[in-house]
Order: C-alpha cells, then sequence, then structure tokens
C-alpha cells in the first residue's frame, strides 16, 4: 500500500542551523495521520534528547530515533522484527492499522522544492 505524506522540515528558531530541524507534517492519505503528534519536534537520537518528554527520552526508551513529544505514533527507525510483532520499539505507523503491529519496512523520500 501506498502512503503519501505532506511534510516540510524547517529550522528551529531555537537552534538554528541545518542539522537543528523540526518536522512540519501538514497531510497524510491513506494512512493515517501518525507523525502529526511530533509536529514541531526536533530529531532525536540515542546521544541527543530533543524530544518533549521532561525525564528520560523517547530515542532511549525505544532505542531508535525520530522525532518524539512526550510519545510517537510512528516509528520509522524502530527495530526490525523478521515476523509480525506488536510494540512501539518496532517499526510502526500506529493509525495506519490502528495497532502496533510491525511494518516490514518504511519508506522515506525526500526531494528538493521545485
Amino acid at each position: 500500500m501506498l502512503c503519501l505524506l505532506s511534510v516540510e522540515l524547517v529550522p528551529n528558531r531555537k537552534k538554528m542551523g541545518c542539522d537543528k530541524c523540526c518536522v512540519k507534517v501538514y497531510k497524510a492519505w491513506e494512512c493515517g495521520e501518525s507523525l502529526y503528534y511530533s509536529n514541531n519536534m526536533m530529531f532525536s537520537t540515542l546521544d541527543q534528547d530533543n524530544d518533549g518528554k521532561s525525564s528520560g527520552s523517547c530515542a532511549t526508551m525505544y532505542r531508535t530515533a525520530g522525532w518524539c513529544n512526550i510519545f510517537f505514533y510512528a516509528n520509522p527507525n524502530g527495530e526490525y522484527a523478521d515476523s509480525e510483532k506488536t510494540g512501539p520499539k518496532y517499526i510502526t505507523w500506529t493509525h495506519w492499522k490502528n495497532s502496533w503491529i510491525s511494518l516490514k519496512s518504511i519508506q522515506m523520500m525526500i526531494r528538493p522544492r521545485a
């Protein structure tokens, strides 16, 4: 199934620089707006906590990297599972099937502004 998502990476006003961008979600078609909950959040990694959690980090808790507010509903960088598993630590897009069912893959493609 093809999922179309309109997203823009915008500079963070607090921390300027190309590595300090926030995700801005505009619209999702077919798969639900799982990334919308992380709107305006910076990318977090195991060594760079940029999420909205006051204690701990989503990246550390779920061994992932991505855009996370105090939680997330899309984990495109989650753990690969060779069989169907359920849980937020796996590659998931919760609003697609209203479940934390692991996906085989997620493909994100970026193109320059025309």
